[in-house]
């Protein structure tokens, strides 16, 4: 996940999600992944911190399409991540609600 700022700040914004799901013994791992096209300009030194062009978001869909299959991936997953309780934090309040009960596991 990269976003603009901090959970905590109102007004930051998700700007790429990826996650790896986990399947069945034998079965392949899902990827979902995505670039969101966020409502502000990014300033050029968010551009150089996440390793992208205006370009890459201008042509990215916005989050709202892709709430629902978010949501949908992650129902009754755990969530292992680096800083899992920020990610947490995102997902609830950008993606849905119901992400704030999945459990988790950091790596930190």
């Amino acid at each position: 996940m990269e976003a603009t700022g901090a959970a905590k700040a109102p007004a930051t914004e998700l700007l790429e999600f990826a996650a790896i799901l986990l399947t069945e013994p034998g079965e392949s791992p899902l990827a979902l992944h995505s670039l969101f096209r966020p409502q502000l300009t990014l300033p050029a030194w968010r551009l150089r911190a996440a390793g992208r062009v205006a370009e890459d978001f201008a042509a990215a869909p916005p989050l709202s399409t892709w709430r629902e299959r978010i949501t949908e991936a992650l129902a009754g997953r755990t969530l292992i991540a680096r800083s899992a309780a920020d990610l947490k934090a995102f997902l609830a309040r950008d993606i849905s609600p119901a992400l704030a009960r999945a459990q988790t596991l950091d790596l930190e």
